[in-house]
């Protein structure tokens, strides 16, 4: 009786050993690319311009992202130099000129931050306004920057 459980045990992990890392592998091929990661290798149809954007603590690569077809919907990608470490980061966009330290009732939510994501900035606001990260966790403004006028 043991021995025929031994013997199921050990060609269902033996299964299992070969199962895995095939399903690990076939979802890693299947995950879908981001127009993000195709705008930045130079695929047409997007414009990307890199803003004036000072971080006041944390140095953050900011770029515009615009479609050449649709010039009204503009995206806005944030790729730190470092792991922010600061739990449920949300980002906000603000048409706030002075730095602030608490989030503005104004302020409007454009997404949980996620380093590489594209987030859709309204046509008045791709030129002039204030991006925020706020710690929901903690409750308080991590960091924020002012997005420079451009021509």
């Amino acid at each position: 009786m043991i021995q025929s459980l031994r013997t199921v045990h050990r060609r269902s992990f033996v299964s299992l050993a070969v199962l895995l890392p095939a399903i690990l592998v076939v979802g890693l091929a299947s995950r879908h690319r981001s127009t993000v990661a195709q705008a930045a290798n130079g695929a047409s149809g997007y414009i990307s311009e890199k803003i004036g954007a000072r971080w006041e603590q944390n140095a953050i690569a900011t770029e515009l992202y615009s479609e050449s077809a649709n010039s009204e919907q503009t995206y806005v990608v944030l790729n730190p130099g470092i792991e922010l470490l600061e739990p449920d980061l949300l980002l906000y966009w603000t048409d706030s000129d002075n730095s602030v330290q608490a989030l503005s009732p104004n302020a409007r939510l454009l997404g949980p931050f996620n380093p590489g994501d594209k987030y859709l900035l309204r046509s008045n606001e791709a030129r002039s306004g204030r991006l925020v990260l706020y710690s929901l966790a903690n409750g308080a403004v991590v960091d924020q920057a002012r997005i420079e006028k451009q021509p």
